[in-house]
């Protein structure tokens, strides 16, 4: 059988959400037909960061860094797109009752507060431990990725 992919898209609070779900189902012939299901996800949020998160951010964990107030300069704490992250897994991909293991991360390039960014994860297979990967990158161009890396994630 050939992989079955459905997608939905929701709209929340001003923001796109795009869910990909892909179940694909393997099946052996024995004297017992055993079946072997295989999902896996792929979901986005988007986001405009603005001045106010980046100040309660910062109150929240007490980072003050000047880099993250220099008005138009100032330079979203790369934490907080972590946060991000973590907010896709937990709630949308794998989502609720996943917990992070192990976070890898490279922050490729500093993101601006005020910029619309795309939070993006993909769960190639799901297992007890899975492997996902995720991009942080900026919504007018794809091209300008913020952060990006691999979870080992324990699902529910």
């Amino acid at each position: 059988m050939s992989p079955k992919i459905s997608e939905n898209t929701i709209v929340n609070q001003n923001r796109i959400v795009s869910i990909k779900i892909s179940v694909q189902l393997v099946c052996q012939r024995s004297t017992m037909q055993r079946i072997l299901v295989k999902r896996c996800c792929s979901t986005f949020i988007t986001r405009v960061i603005r001045d106010k998160d980046v100040k309660a951010y910062a109150e929240l964990t007490g980072d003050d860094n000047p880099v993250h107030f220099q008005g138009e300069e100032s330079i979203v704490h790369g934490t907080y797109l972590l946060g991000l992250v973590s907010l896709v897994m937990g709630t949308k991909c794998p989502g609720p009752g996943t917990k992070v293991l192990e976070l890898t991360s490279k922050f490729v390039k500093p993101c601006l507060v005020g910029t619309e960014v795309k939070v993006e994860v993909d769960l190639s297979e799901k297992r007890k431990i899975s492997l996902a990967t995720y991009k942080v990158s900026d919504v007018q161009s794809q091209d300008t990725v913020f952060v990006q890396g691999t979870a080992r994630l324990l699902l529910k």
